[in-house]
């Protein structure tokens, strides 16, 4: 068992990435013991190896399970892969996680001796850093039948494992020097939102939001982000000011904004006691807010209602502008114009309406 510090866990599924369709595993919170194992991220496929992605005292442990090089493979670890597969070829969502689910216990259950006598080694525990989190010290641990018994042994051979360093980093210089740099060193973790993307930390006694990407989205969302910073708000725009820029060894990782207190997703709210004038509300402050963007020549991008946030003060806030599209929302050869702002919008103002209608 383990505490899980994130509420959702990543599952990159590489024999389905050229559909562009990632597979991700929602599980609430559990602590079994106070522990403080962290799975970050599981990437496995159809006839491939599984890589866990494991945190536990500012050290990152690789659990990796492999295929054998022939046929029939009799071992512990060969047959989990083999569950593993029947259930990807399932059409039950559920049993690929659930399957998912038991791997993930019994690796950690085989690993947890040998993490916490080498993560032990380390310093003693402090608060995780930004840092910490973006260049940590990393341990492959493989999974073996040994005399019939599952065993992690520790590998150090180069390229074993398939796991991307993420995220990649920018090159300091593409940006302008009058935004702020701030060292990632400085920031402390508080809590994970969003699959390591979306972190909420704190420096210089206030809370911000850090937020990362692959690098095209995170070059697009810098730039709207410090064009919408350099202008005055109308009233009643509500767009998340830019902080700064995260960086570390000359690159750029990611970028602070402000926190909106209360921030809650207006897609996961329940409009029970909500009045119909509050979401008329938000609904003019979102289309004030896409009007905004476009009058200075920029697009919001993936415009869905996922991505508005609505604060303590009943405000709706337009986020996440690293661009792409979501089907149901916006028709892929509008993405990222207006024409496909709006096409969202639209779908945003049907949203809340079936959604009140829904409450009652």
């Amino acid at each position: 068992m383990y505490m899980q510090h994130i509420s959702a866990v990543q599952i990159v599924d590489k024999s389905r990435q050229y559909r562009q369709r990632q597979k991700e595993m929602m599980t609430s919170e559990t602590d079994s013991g106070g522990d403080g194992i962290v799975i970050q991220e599981t990437f496995t496929g159809k006839n491939d190896n599984c890589e866990i992605r494991l945190f536990y005292n500012l050290t990152c442990f690789i659990i990796l399970l492999k295929r054998p090089s022939s046929e029939p493979d009799k071992t512990i670890e060969g047959n989990l892969l083999q569950e593993l597969d029947y259930a990807e070829d399932s059409t039950d969502e559920i049993l690929f996680h659930r399957c998912l689910e038991r791997i993930h216990d019994i690796a950690i259950s085989t690993c947890k001796d040998i993490m916490v006598r080498l993560a032990s080694l380390r310093p003693e525990r402090r608060p995780e850093t930004l840092e910490d989190r973006l260049h940590p010290l990393t341990i492959i641990l493989q999974l073996v039948t040994l005399e019939g018994r599952l065993k992690a042994i520790q590998r150090d051979e180069p390229g074993l494992t398939k796991c991307p360093h993420f995220p990649v980093g920018l090159d300091l210089a593409h940006f302008h020097t009058n935004v702020r740099k701030i060292q990632a060193s400085k920031l402390k973790i508080i809590q994970d939102l969003h699959f390591q993307k979306v972190i909420r930390v704190s420096g210089e006694f206030k809370t911000y939001i850090f937020k990362t990407g692959d690098t095209l989205e995170l070059e697009r969302e810098i730039q709207i982000l410090k064009t919408v910073s350099e202008r005055q708000l109308p009233r009643g725009i509500n767009i998340p000011q830019l902080v700064g820029l995260v960086v570390s060894n000359n690159k750029v990782f990611g970028f602070l904004v402000c926190e909106i207190p209360g921030g809650e997703k207006v897609s996961k709210k329940n409009l029970v006691d909500i009045s119909c004038d509050l979401i008329q509300t938000w609904i003019r402050q979102i289309g004030a807010s896409i009007d905004f963007l476009h009058q200075i020549g920029l697009c919001w991008g993936d415009a869905k209602a996922e991505n508005v946030l609505v604060d303590r003060y009943g405000n709706a806030w337009v986020i996440d502008f690293g661009g792409g599209f979501t089907d149901g929302w916006v028709a892929e050869r509008l993405k990222e114009t207006k024409a496909g702002d709006l096409q969202g919008f639209q779908q945003i103002k049907q949203f809340l309406g079936r959604q009140k209608h829904r409450a009652f």
